[in-house]
């Protein structure tokens, strides 16, 4: 049986974070596949790593999808970074079709270069199954000023200058992202791994980037089947990179 996304939302005012929240409660909550939790406002919203992610309160959509995708072998865990990172391009894109939208590896969503959009998965595993995926979303919709050191947030407000109706937006994503799971569970990865390189940040360009080792003139030229960038050094190394091992230079 297929997974519907949304079927039912848990819905709160405040939560220090809605991934939190739903890691908290797997040991004594028994969540439905499919179950949204929504909040108005996050104390405390997370990003990758240490990043935080600054949400003015009743302006935004936060919510994290919990899932069971038992049917996915835990070293491609990656395409649940694709599915849901697609379906939140999809939702910005139906809304600025004339605006630059990209997916900035791994795990946020961008219009040029300002960064409107963030996801975090949170996997557990029993063994070598998965028991739940909690997918936490961050999207900037009506907020207008921010106030945090973020280095370049940006609304989809600021584009289209007029408040977006978050009940509407919460439906619109919610089928975004249901249209992509589903072509995950139906096996259909081709279509995932497609539309994530045609929707790839910086893809094929040649851009400034800096790692441990060094920083370095190199061009993104794919993603690996287990998640990793690969970017090719401008002196001519193909190198590989996991989550946190190099950042863009914006």
């Amino acid at each position: 049986m297929s997974t519907e996304i949304g079927h039912n939302i848990l819905r709160f005012t405040t939560l220090e974070s809605t991934n939190k929240y739903v890691l908290g409660s797997l040991e004594k909550e028994n969540f439905a596949a499919g179950t949204v939790v929504l909040a108005g406002f996050q104390e405390a919203g997370k990003g990758l790593g240490k990043n935080h992610w600054e949400s003015e309160a009743g302006k935004n959509l936060l919510l994290s999808i919990i899932l069971k995708p038992a049917f996915l072998e835990p070293q491609y865990q990656f395409y649940l970074n694709k599915f849901a990172s697609l379906g939140v391009y999809d939702f910005i894109r139906s809304l600025l079709p004339d605006k630059k939208v990209t997916v900035k590896w791994p795990n946020d969503v961008y219009i040029d270069d300002g960064k409107v959009a963030g996801i975090l998965i949170n996997n557990t595993l029993i063994g070598k199954h998965f028991e739940y995926a909690v997918a936490g979303i961050g999207i900037n919709l009506n907020q207008k000023a921010f106030r945090s050191d973020a280095p370049n947030p940006v609304s989809i407000n600021h584009y289209t200058k007029r408040d977006l109706d978050l009940e509407k937006s919460l439906h619109d994503l919610l089928e975004c992202l249901n249209k992509r799971f589903k072509q995950l569970e139906q096996g259909r990865e081709e279509y995932l791994d497609r539309d994530y390189l045609a929707a790839l940040y910086r893809h094929r360009q040649w851009s400034e980037f800096i790692s441990a080792k060094e920083r370095f003139k190199g061009m993104i030229t794919g993603i690996s089947e287990f998640g990793q960038l690969r970017i090719e050094h401008h002196k001519g190394t193909l190198l590989e990179f996991d989550f946190k091992e190099v950042e863009f230079i914006i």
